[in-house]
């Protein structure tokens, strides 16, 4: 799934021919972008950054930082990984571990940021996806005053 808040149109649509109960505006294009989305992050659901802020009781996982199909302002992208007081402490030290090595990624510290995310769970999917980036990198830096934003040219 993937949950966006806010300004939408609601309600019965179309003509006398034909009408619908449905949703439409940006706000609802950006809910199912990030709805593609989880499958190539490997998670179920996946929330903007608008959303996690009506819901400051709940720990995000920051999944990446991107620009999705028809629009141009990147955003945040974010899993919930439950309500902070239901944490345990693991879980606390993943979270900080995982926040770590992505202020290493972008920063363009590649060397830190791989050493951060092997350590990291190996299974972990998103983890994975940041351990294919560095190593691409590697061999194709990104250009000078690169930002860190992952461009999505698919829906």
């Amino acid at each position: 799934m993937g949950l966006n808040t806010g300004s939408m149109s609601v309600g019965n649509m179309g003509s006398s021919f034909r009408m619908a109960y449905t949703v439409m505006g940006d706000n609802v294009n950006l809910g199912s972008r990030m709805e593609g989305l989880t499958k190539k992050y490997g998670v179920s659901l996946i929330v903007s950054e608008t959303t996690a802020k009506q819901a400051p009781k709940w720990c995000y996982r920051r999944l990446d930082k991107v620009r999705v199909k028809g629009r141009s302002i990147p955003l945040w992208i974010l899993e919930p990984l439950g309500r902070w007081e239901t944490l345990s402490e693991e879980q606390y030290q993943w979270h900080a571990a995982f926040e770590q090595a992505l202020e290493h990624y972008h920063a363009a510290d590649f060397a830190s940021a791989e050493r951060a995310f092997r350590a990291l769970d190996p299974q972990d999917q998103p983890t994975q996806m940041y351990l294919a980036r560095i190593e691409h990198f590697k061999s194709a830096p990104p250009q000078e005053g690169w930002d860190g934003i992952w461009t999505h040219t698919t829906k």
